[in-house]
């Protein structure tokens, strides 16, 4: 039985009109697409896996109905909002985070990447001290549409999601962190340059 399809953008024609549907974006396409850009750009860090990662999840979430309803309308020109980027997040945090600080700090680092990558680098800590960082982890399932979008999950990017979760890409970063703390930094020193490198990282996505 064939898969059923799911879309990441429609297309517009010369004249401005909506596209038909089967010249859109498939949602598949589209995360293997961002998945090879982000992996060429983090090479250089050497966190090329960590990149290809963060690009095959950064738009989990379109694989909900309420995001493929929506972008049908949104073909027609009503705009609004469904949040298809916490899914995403949800999902790298679930799968990385360990019982160890190291494994935490990973998760922490890549989840972040895939739940701001429409919005800016979002504050984890607001002024109040509030943590809307594990807010956005801990968002009602229903919210994110997190179980819908496992379930609709073809079998083409489930395959691709498992075989780079097995590439170290979580691991590779955690090698990394370590390798910017130098002996004789302070933490604060240490913290500073995880949050520069984490902007760089994020950057590759972007």
């Amino acid at each position: 039985m064939e898969e059923k399809k799911y879309y990441a953008h429609t297309k517009k024609l010369p004249d401005g009109t909506p596209a038909p549907v089967k010249d859109w974006q498939p949602l598949d396409e589209h995360l293997k697409n961002v998945s090879k850009l982000a992996a060429g750009f983090a090479e250089s860090l050497g966190l090329s896996s960590t990149g290809e990662m963060i690009g095959l999840l950064h738009d989990l979430g379109k694989y909900s109905q309420k995001f493929q309803e929506y972008i049908q309308k949104s073909s027609n020109l009503r705009r609004g909002h469904v949040d298809h980027s916490t899914a995403g997040a949800q999902f790298l945090f679930k799968k990385l985070k360990g019982n160890d600080t190291e494994s935490l700090y990973v998760a922490q680092f890549l989840a972040l990447c895939v739940a701001s990558h429409h919005s800016g680098l979002i504050d984890c800590l607001s002024p109040d001290g509030t943590n809307t960082f594990i807010n956005r982890i801990n968002k009602n399932y229903t919210d994110t549409h997190y179980s819908q979008v496992i379930s609709n999950l073809g079998t083409d990017i489930s395959t691709e999601m498992q075989r780079v979760l097995a590439t170290q890409g979580g691991g590779l970063l955690a090698k990394k962190l370590k390798e910017l703390h130098s002996n004789g930094d302070t933490t604060e020193v240490t913290y500073f340059k995880w949050a520069l490198f984490g902007r760089l990282v994020f950057s590759c996505l972007i």
